[in-house]
């Protein structure tokens, strides 16, 4: 069953580090099988939400998405994620 990393962008503190992180997410993420499916500021259709942009990453499953996640060649990518927004990230089985 696939399994869903969703991160929700509130803020981004440091563009320059963010770009960092980009130039390296997108290969270390397909390295790991994972496939990027969208990557966007979200349309809000009820509620309220600081969300600046969500990003969703299909996996083959919980495990390999948990394998990419803690890996030791995403840790340093995470690291500048983390230093360059405030969000939260999300791991969501499929159905």
């Amino acid at each position: 069953m696939s399994a869903y990393f969703i991160a929700k962008v509130s803020a981004v503190t440091d563009p320059d580090k963010l770009k960092e992180y980009g130039a390296g997410a997108g290969p270390n993420i397909q390295s790991h099988g994972g496939k990027t499916l969208a990557a966007a500021p979200p349309g809000l259709l009820n509620g309220e939400s600081d969300a600046i942009r969500l990003v969703i990453v299909e996996f083959e499953n919980m495990d390999a998405l948990n394998s990419w996640y803690n890996s030791d060649d995403y840790k340093p990518l995470l690291e500048l994620r983390r230093a360059a927004t405030e969000g939260i990230d999300f791991a969501l089985d499929g159905m």
